[in-house]
C-alpha cells in the first residue's frame, strides 16, 4: 500500500471512499516524522509479551474498539485479549482500518459514549 501512496493504518478504503480524510491523516503521519515509530514498536512488543496474568489483574471496564480491516492491530488480538479481563468489552467497526477515531468518527464516539454511560 505505501507504494501506491496509500496509507497502510488508514487502508485503502479510507484512501478510496474519503480521499480528502486519507490526505489529511498521511500529512499528520509526515508531521511527526521525526518521531522514533521504530522505538515505540519496541516498548509494545514488550507490552505485548506480557503474562496473561497482568490483564486478569485488570478489573476497570475497559473498551477494546477495533476496525474490522485494521492491518496495524488486527482485530482478533483484541477478541483473544478482552476475554482475559473481567470487565472489557471487544467492539468492532466494520469498513474502517486503524484509526476509528479518525476514519468513523461518528461511530466511535457513539461506541465511547455508551460504554462510558454504562461503565459510570
Amino acid at each position: 500500500m505505501a507504494r501506491r501512496g496509500i496509507s497502510p493504518p488508514a487502508g485503502e478504503r479510507m484512501a478510496r471512499e474519503q480521499s480528502e480524510l486519507h490526505l489529511l491523516y498521511r500529512m499528520i503521519a509526515n508531521a511527526s516524522a521525526a518521531f522514533d515509530r521504530e522505538e515505540l514498536r519496541k516498548h509494545l512488543y514488550a507490552m505485548a509479551t506480557r503474562p496473561p496474568e497482568v490483564l486478569r489483574s485488570i478489573s476497570i471496564p475497559t473498551l477494546f474498539i477495533t476496525g474490522g480491516e485494521d492491518t496495524t492491530y488486527p482485530p482478533f488480538l483484541s477478541d483473544a485479549l478482552a476475554p482475559l479481563m473481567s470487565n472489557a468489552t471487544v467492539e468492532q467497526v466494520p469498513d474502517s482500518g486503524h484509526s476509528v477515531y479518525f476514519q468513523r468518527a461518528g461511530m466511535f464516539n457513539r461506541l465511547v459514549e455508551d460504554f462510558l454511560s454504562k461503565a459510570g
